[in-house]
């Protein structure tokens, strides 16, 4: 009986499936396996995502459930990595792992690991081959390239996994005992003082982390999910919208509605969380026509470090007026007085701000307005560094009530929106041209229902292999090739298309319904952070922030 070995598995390939048990190359080849020869309770490892599956309540395509598990076997199979003088190729390390001696090699005289979620950094450099060589690579995905005399060449490793990151591992998080339904809204990740240990700030509403009672609703954790800091002197213990870290890496800025003796609607601190003596210490902060102090809705920050403000009823901050409900800052906290933005004919605030590498502004609404004196009412415009309208940008769906937006790193922007038109209707995402005109190359292939990006949905985050994650929290579920998906968080393909070898993590709440995904980081070794309104993630119980691996499982 022949047998093949495929990733350390024996599978028989005599025929079409193992009736016990199989194994299979991805989940489209999970999908394809013969209903005749499936039962109720079967098992089958897909290899792609490194995950067992179990046909439970069924066996049709929707039964199929993943068995989670914390950690893979330690020797791992010799890892194969070929070369073509046509041929691009990434390779992905789902953990730490060591290589050592090569077993064969054909040809390579050099191989380089670029990481393709590490900024482009320089993994290894020119291995050279030699006997005692060893490669210790972190997790992550890597661009190779190779040095070869050959067109054609090959070269085989031993290799030994040294272990998954894991984040949280055995605990919950964030605790119901503090609220029902703990949430998180806002996530940054601080690589400065140790890239490969970074700080982890984030966002959230429960008062209790991993037992922690904490007063403040900041906190920041090491890359393991342990807490760093959560005390701030009960100065931030009232709703916080966001909290970003400076481009310089000189700390983070963090806007809410927190209003006391320390710090008036905004703040920065340093990368240990203390107070920036360097920033503006408000005495007034944000306020509205009527004087009184009121809390803007959210904030941007800039490549130069500018910081955009935006609310429905700031007219001025620190005794100084500014017109349209959105100012500028500058890195210091002060106002920016060279930008000069009217607003809308309706007085309205934006809903958002998306800003680019060249310092334009899109800024987007949820009903249409004339904006910055415009004759024609709009919903989306782009602004120049000034704060004038540039003339050369125009959204291509006129009528789209825009409810997110990206930048991606070509230049391209991603768009979220709020009608069923013209194409990409049917999921109500868009990928416009850097004009504003559409981008017709990118077609989706599902449909999301009428109303899939509300006041939570809509965020999209672009990461550098070309795909984005995307969050919908619309009541209906996904619907891709006749498969249904009730979750709130997928990922689609650089051409649009649902890409299905992402698992699209199931979230619930306290009463078992649906959960509400608000914030995805997207880190440097291809794993991400996600934060929302759950107390579940994927069968686990995980307290409103989980670390996801590439392919959207529990880490």
């Amino acid at each position: 009986m022949p047998i093949e070995i495929i990733d350390g598995f024996k599978v028989n390939k005599n025929v079409p499936v193992d009736t016990q048990r199989t194994v299979v190359a991805s989940l489209e080849d999970r999908d394809a396996i013969d209903p005749a020869v499936r039962y109720e309770g079967m098992e089958t490892r897909v290899l792609s995502t490194k995950t067992k599956y179990v046909l439970e309540g069924g066996i049709t395509n929707n039964h199929w459930k993943p068995q989670l598990e914390d950690e893979l076997k330690a020797m791992v199979p010799s890892v194969r990595i070929s070369f073509s003088a046509t041929n691009e190729q990434d390779v992905i390390f789902d953990q730490d792992v060591d290589l050592s001696k090569h077993e064969f090699n054909s040809g390579i005289s050099g191989l380089s690991l670029t990481g393709v979620f590490n900024e482009e950094k320089r993994i290894i450099d020119n291995f050279s081959f030699a006997s005692d060589d060893l490669i210790s690579i972190p997790e992550g995905i890597y661009k190779i390239n190779i040095s070869s005399a050959t067109p054609f060449a090959s070269v085989l490793f031993a290799g030994k996994n040294k272990g998954q990151r894991i984040f949280n591992k055995d605990t919950r998080g964030f605790n119901t005992a503090s609220s029902a339904n703990p949430s998180v809204s806002s996530i940054d990740v601080d690589y400065s003082e140790d890239p490969e240990n970074p700080k982890i700030w984030v966002v959230g509403s429960a008062n209790d982390y991993l037992g922690i009672k904490a007063t403040d609703r900041l906190f920041i954790l090491n890359s393991d999910g342990t807490p760093f800091r959560t005390d701030f002197g009960g100065f931030l213990n009232s709703y916080i919208n966001k909290v970003k870290l400076s481009p310089d890496g000189s700390g983070a800025i963090v806007l809410g509605q927190f209003y006391n003796e320390q710090f008036k609607h905004i703040c920065k601190l340093d990368k240990q969380g203390n107070q920036d003596p360097l920033f503006l210490t408000g005495t007034s902060g944000f306020f509205s026509s009527s004087g009184i102090p009121v809390a803007p809705n959210g904030f941007d920050i800039a490549p130069d470090g500018k910081i955009y403000v935006w609310g429905s009823s700031i007219v001025g901050y620190e005794g100084q007026p500014f017109t349209g409900k959105l100012v500028r800052l500058n890195a210091d906290g002060t106002i920016d007085n060279t930008f000069s933005f009217t607003g809308s004919s309706s007085s309205n605030a934006p809903s958002g701000i998306a800003i680019q590498e060249d310092l334009k502004i899109l800024i987007y609404y949820s009903s249409k307005n004339r904006i910055n004196g415009s004759l024609e009412s709009l919903y989306c415009v782009r602004l120049n560094p000034d704060g004038t309208t540039d003339p050369t940008f125009r959204a291509g769906i006129s009528d789209l009530r825009f409810s997110g937006m990206a930048v991606l790193p070509d230049g391209k922007i991603m768009a979220a929106g709020g009608q069923s038109t013209g194409i990409n209707g049917a999921s109500q995402i868009w990928r416009l041209n850097s004009d504003g005109t559409v981008d017709e190359t990118f077609v989706t292939d599902f449909s999301l229902g009428p109303y899939p990006h509300n006041s939570n949905g809509g965020r999209m985050y672009p990461t550098p292999d070309g795909k984005v994650l995307l969050s919908t929290n619309g009541s209906d579920p996904l619907i891709h090739q006749e498969e249904v998906f009730f979750n709130s968080l997928f990922r689609v393909n650089s051409d649009g298309s649902f890409d299905k070898s992402f698992q699209t993590a199931e979230i619930l709440n306290s009463s078992n319904a649906k959960g509400t995904a608000y914030f995805l980081k997207p880190l440097r070794d291809g794993t991400f952070l996600l934060g929302g309104t759950f107390v579940k993630c994927n069968g686990q119980a995980k307290g409103a922030l989980i670390k996801l691996n590439y392919n959207g499982f529990n880490r």
